[in-house]
């Protein structure tokens, strides 16, 4: 499966517009989103990972590296404040 294809599938998922998805990516025309799904368009690394901060999955997952839809820890979530308990 592409990227554009596991886009589309957890912007589906998730009930999400293409157009809603757009607002939330901060592009200013939602065709952008249908051609990124379709393939028409290539993705920045940094595009990519604010796709999978909005949609709620990982980077590895919407690159095809892995099948888990959702989100884990990795050094791009690691920006945002978070407590981690040693037992």
């Amino acid at each position: 499966m592409t990227i554009g294809k596991r886009i589309k599938a957890k912007r589906e998922e998730l009930r999400l517009s293409q157009r809603d998805l757009a607002e939330k990516m901060h592009y200013t025309n939602h065709s952008t989103i249908g051609k990124i799904e379709r393939g028409q368009v290539d993705v920045s690394q940094a595009r990519i990972i604010q796709f999978a901060e909005v949609l709620g999955t990982s980077v590895a997952y919407l690159m095809g590296w892995e099948e888990n839809k959702k989100a884990t820890i990795n050094r791009w979530t690691l920006t945002k404040p978070a407590f981690v308990f040693l037992l």
